[in-house]
């Protein structure tokens, strides 16, 4: 009996501190207003998710200066998120709490822009505004119009010098009815001030807008990863358990909307994680080198682990060797350290479950920096080849292939044109005379050496070495008729007389002029399902 009190009470105490932990960590939805989480991977509209009678859902001005990055946009040319009319219900209530939070998840791209730059601004124009929070170098700084201020919420209120970094930033404006400001950087106070007067001279003709001003003057760069804006001024408390929460809170992804049928989670691993695990991790924990025994190209082989056990542990990345290694600097070895911005995505993701949505990851893919549904079949463009290459044999090619290929015609290839569809004689032959520089350069022997341990010049260890080297090569397995061909490359090779490593070389260069090799391939259609 007396042990069977002690578990009844064991196990309420746990289910106690999991409640605690759980409601420390949640974000408050009291008095929300607008919430944008950039779920949308596509379209110029961004919706807000606060769920409110009248959301305030915003357009994308210019989609040539933004990208969609699953749970986030980043914001590189000149654009705007802009509210299709003034937020009427959102300023009244404002104005009748006297008090208003924003907060935001960013990048900044720089500490140079300045204007200040805005970040989120309620205005209508360059001079009139009722709120904004803005960049200007190294701190923010953030203008509310009261009775007491002019129309351009001068003068204005601005966190430490050299508080703004181009690290994943948490940043929070308070205004409470005792008039007293506060600026909240990654879940400190920062800076405290007071806005005099009421808010009673705020201006129903204003606009909603992200990145830039109004009328489009103000451009801010970087990356949106969450924006909220509250009726009421959150809490010191309230603000440290947001940024605990982080920039993709449980409570954020939840409603989140599932874009060609990808979970808010698969969506955050392709385009947050897996770009960051091919360019840093796959050199040296890929299938071929699996340094530490360890291989992160294929989900099955990452969760298993290397030498020393496993190095994700879901939901805890304190345990996690992966999270450990790069938070440390102790990895990649001899390479480029991680962002901070790029740790703390590591991080989050661990603790929220290590979802990895992909059997394999293909550095290829990532290196070109696009959605694996966007496009069906398109040439490489120039710069894309040259990545390809170097991330496939190791060579850089930059400049012959600067030399040898026709100049693009069209900046944009990541469309589906004719220009980039077709290959013309041009290209056929540069590619030819490509293939065969590359090829030279190559230790061709020990690059098989990474596929098949027999290096033999019979027709199994050939088979098989073609086979392998070429689902590398071509990124993906190679079919009968293709391994037909490449075996009779290896056949008229040795009925010559010639040797292995010559044998080899003329099959790669094949496979460097392959289709496979110099298009884009995908087996989707236009709307993302998979064809056939």
């Amino acid at each position: 009996m007396i042990a069977l009190i002690e578990s009844f009470w064991s196990q309420s105490l746990a289910l106690g501190q999991e409640n605690t932990l759980s409601s420390q960590k949640a974000r408050s939805k009291e008095g929300l207003l607008a919430l944008y989480n950039f779920c949308e991977t596509g379209g110029p509209v961004v919706r807000d998710q606060s769920g409110g009678e009248k959301p305030i859902h915003l357009r994308i001005q210019s989609m040539r200066g933004v990208r969609r990055l699953g749970n986030s946009i980043k914001l590189t040319g000149v654009t705007r998120l802009l509210s299709e009319q003034a937020p009427t219900s959102l300023i009244q209530t404002i104005q009748n709490s006297g008090s208003f939070t924003i907060e935001a998840w960013i990048t900044p791209a720089s500490t140079l822009l300045k204007g200040p730059a805005r970040i989120v601004t309620l205005s209508r124009n360059g001079s009139e505004r009722n709120f904004t929070l803005g960049q200007d170098g190294d701190k923010y700084d953030v203008r509310c119009r009261s009775s007491q201020t002019d129309k351009n919420g001068l003068p204005s209120i601005a966190s430490e010098s050299a508080s703004l970094s181009t690290g994943l930033t948490h940043v929070v404006f308070t205004l409470g009815n005792d008039h007293v400001s506060r600026i909240y950087i990654n879940g400190d106070l920062n800076s405290e001030g007071q806005v005099p007067g009421t808010l009673s001279v705020w201006k129903n003709n204003v606009q909603l807008s992200l990145g830039n001003e109004v009328k489009g003057n103000r451009q801010w760069k970087g990356t949106f990863h969450m924006v909220a804006l509250y009726g009421r001024s959150l809490s010191g408390l309230e603000v440290t358990r947001h940024f605990q929460a982080g920039a993709y809170a449980e409570d954020t992804k939840n409603i989140k909307i599932a874009v060609q049928g990808k979970s808010p989670e698969a969506a955050f691993f392709e385009h947050h994680i897996a770009p960051v695990i091919s360019e840093h991790c796959l050199e040296c924990h890929d299938t071929h080198n699996q340094k530490g025994e360890l291989d992160l190209s294929w989900k099955e082989s990452a969760f298993k682990g290397g030498k020393h056990g496993m190095v994700i542990v879901p939901g805890k990345p304190e345990e996690s060797e992966l999270w450990l290694s790069v938070h440390h600097d102790e990895m990649p070895d001899n390479r480029t350290m991680l962002s901070s911005e790029q740790k703390a995505l590591i991080k989050q993701w661990i603790q929220d479950g290590a979802t990895w949505s992909l059997e394999h990851i293909d550095p290829v893919l990532y290196s070109h920096q696009s959605d694996v549904a966007s496009n069906w079949v398109r040439r490489l463009t120039v710069s894309e080849y040259i990545r390809t290459v170097k991330n496939t044999v190791g060579i850089d090619i930059a400049e012959d292939a600067h030399d040898l290929l026709p100049i693009e015609l069209r900046a944009d290839g990541f469309s589906n044109t004719a220009y980039n569809l077709n290959v013309d004689l041009k290209h056929v032959n540069a590619y030819a005379q490509l293939a065969e520089k590359i090829v030279q350069r190559m230790d061709v022997e020990s690059f098989t050496g990474r596929f098949v341990k027999n290096l033999k010049f019979t027709d199994n260890e050939m088979g098989a070495l073609i086979d392998s080297m070429g689902k590398w090569v071509l990124r993906g397995p190679v079919n009968e008729h293709e391994l037909f061909a490449y075996r009779g490359i290896t056949t008229s090779v040795a009925a010559a007389g010639g040797s292995y490593e010559e044998a080899v070389g003329l099959v790669i260069e094949a496979m460097l002029q392959s289709p496979r090799f110099i298009y884009r391939v995908e087996n989707h259609v236009g709307d993302g399902t998979v064809w056939p």
